[in-house]
């Protein structure tokens, strides 16, 4: 009875216990069950015959409570896992939103006073995308932001990083970046490419982006500092390119939709600083 209560004992401890490999505990389980019922068996008569059978249940029901304690507890790991994911991320897009965009900035800031690995900031927005959200309608304007999205993140390295902010306006973080031409190369890079017709519904829209880039540390230290450069160069292109109609179109109608740029609102106007645009890729 003492073997056979340590056994029990033994074995509900195990049981209970979750592992991230439950055949462990299973294994575990069924090492410490075999001999009690090899022993009851070996004395045969009712006593030790109830014994091995109690035995015998208990391992089996052991076993089931094993992989349902492992299926709930992965469970529940994936959601709050899938929570955290989701606290981190755009839900339109799927891109890392600001709370992640902050994250990374601090990694990048550690590797900068570490080793002195700059980076860059690119400020991005498309072109005109009120105008093809009020002609297309909501939907085709989610659907334009999620195609924006996946183009992005093509042309990114596993270090770089693409977030939204908000509405049409993205930023792009590049790691590792000592020199202004490199944000520049990448900033017209995703300027042409979010520059190519969008299928929404049938049809190709078309629209433009422009960026605006700062560099890390000669640009500023915070991410409210390096965003505010990079958005000021952003908009003084807006501000300073050649005046002309862009046209937000279908292939089916061609009706200009955008004003021109010399009547484009207060705000886009700012002071003049270094950016791209989609008539400058052109």
């Amino acid at each position: 009875m003492i073997a056979g209560g340590l056994v029990f004992g033994y074995c509900a401890g195990t049981t209970t216990r979750f592992s991230i490999r439950p055949w462990i505990v299973q294994a575990s389980l069924v090492v410490s069950v075999t001999p009690a019922i090899a022993a009851a068996l070996w004395n045969f008569d009712l006593m030790h015959g109830a014994q091995a059978l109690l035995f015998l249940l208990f391992a089996f029901g052991g076993l089931e409570l094993i992989d349902y304690i492992h299926a709930t507890t992965a469970e529940q790991l994936t959601l709050r896992a899938e929570a955290t994911r989701l606290a981190r991320a755009d839900a339109l897009t799927n891109l890392p939103n600001r709370r992640h965009l902050v994250e990374h900035f601090d990694e990048l800031a550690r590797r900068l006073a570490r080793h002195g690995e700059g980076f860059a900031v690119i400020s991005l927005d498309l072109d005109f995308f009120k105008e093809a959200n009020y002609r297309f309608g909501p939907a085709a304007g989610d659907e334009i932001l999620r195609i924006v999205a996946g183009r992005m993140t093509e042309l990114l390295a596993d270090d770089d990083l693409a977030a939204r902010i908000g509405g049409d306006e993205f930023v792009v973080v590049r790691a590792n970046v000592s020199d202004p031409a490199d944000a520049d190369r990448l900033g017209r890079r995703i300027v042409a490419s979010l520059s190519e017709p969008y299928a929404v519904a049938g049809e190709a829209v078309m629209l433009g982006a422009s960026f605006g880039s700062a560099l890390a540390p000669t640009d500023g230290f915070t991410l409210d500092e390096l965003l505010r450069r990079a958005d000021e160069a952003l908009y003084a292109v807006k501000r300073n390119r050649p005046s002309r109609v862009r046209e937000v179109t279908s292939c089916t109608d061609d009706a200009p939709l955008a004003p021109e740029i010399g009547t484009m609102p207060e705000h886009d106007q700012t002071v003049p600083a270094i950016g791209q645009t989609s008539a400058d890729v052109a």
